[in-house]
């Protein structure tokens, strides 16, 4: 799940990321595309890693539904592409052609069987991204 959430994220894909957030994680993404629509930005897409997955914190929540938290670092291109018509593709700032960022991420997730892809939804999503040092 996490390389394939990471990778919808990371290109927008709205559709994939409506099947399995929800809540605080849904309206955050959907908020943070909207800025970078604004922008005419988008990330490159490439995840060159992913490691360091912890639970953070296994519960119980209410009507006894589980929810884990857990944490984990991704490691990925920093480019970012212009999605406007007039330089579609192009990247948006040549310096940034070799950055390599570490980004942390925490989820929250809960357990809904009912979903049609992982049986858990994102109902808290959050990262920040670092500059690796390579």
């Amino acid at each position: 799940m996490i390389p394939e959430v990471i990778g919808a994220f990371r290109l927008g894909d709205k559709k994939l990321l409506l099947e399995v957030t929800e809540g605080d994680a849904r309206r955050g993404m959907m908020g943070y595309f909207q800025a970078r629509e604004q922008l005419g930005v988008e990330s490159d897409p490439r995840i060159l890693d992913v490691r360091g997955l912890d639970v953070v914190k296994a519960e119980i929540g209410e009507n006894d539904v589980p929810h884990i938290q857990v944490s984990f670092v991704g490691q990925h291109v920093a480019v970012e592409r212009s999605t406007k018509k007039e330089n579609l593709g192009e990247i948006t700032n040549p310096l940034q052609e070799h950055d390599i960022v570490n980004v942390y991420y925490s989820w929250t997730l809960r357990r809904d069987y009912a979903s049609p892809l992982y049986n858990w939804k994102i109902v808290q999503f959050h990262f920040q991204a670092i500059k690796a040092l390579v």
